[in-house]
């Protein structure tokens, strides 16, 4: 059995490097279940019918928050700008670098939006903040040499 420790999670946000803030990574590959009834025209019930639908993609990401106004990979000011935005480009990879994908390092983009920007914490925490990147349109790519 291969074992997988995540320690070098990286992800390009709308071309802004976010990886040092990162805590946590999780992406989401879901289906829509079409399903209907129908009857059984040789027996006495309906018969339950499914099939697959529209894909979707969604990327989780925990960052310690800097909630910095502005500067290079802060995480609050990116996010910020990017609400209403139609689509932006987020690139991600959990085994290594961006520019450096392979087999054992599997390189994802989406064109994704957000729904929510997040401000807040517990008192005498570090504040993390949590953003949902659910794909916008297309398709998601995955790059592996």
């Amino acid at each position: 059995m291969s074992e997988f420790i995540g320690f070098k999670f990286s992800i390009s946000v709308n071309s802004v490097d976010m990886s040092s803030h990162v805590t946590s990574m999780k992406n989401t590959h879901s289906q829509e279940i079409k399903e209907w009834l129908a009857s059984n025209p040789t027996g006495t019930s309906a018969q339950r019918h499914r099939l697959p639908g529209v894909q979707d993609m969604k990327l989780d990401v925990t960052y310690k928050d800097d909630l910095a106004a502005s500067g290079a990979g802060s995480v609050h000011n990116t996010h910020r700008a990017l609400m209403g935005n139609t689509g932006f480009t987020v690139t991600w990879c959990y085994n290594g670098a961006i520019n450096a994908p392979s087999t054992t390092n599997p390189v994802y983009s989406m064109t994704a939006i957000l729904s929510e920007v997040p401000l807040g914490g517990a008192v005498n925490e570090v504040m993390e903040a949590s953003y949902s990147y659910m794909l916008a349109s297309g398709a998601v790519t995955v790059t592996t040499a």
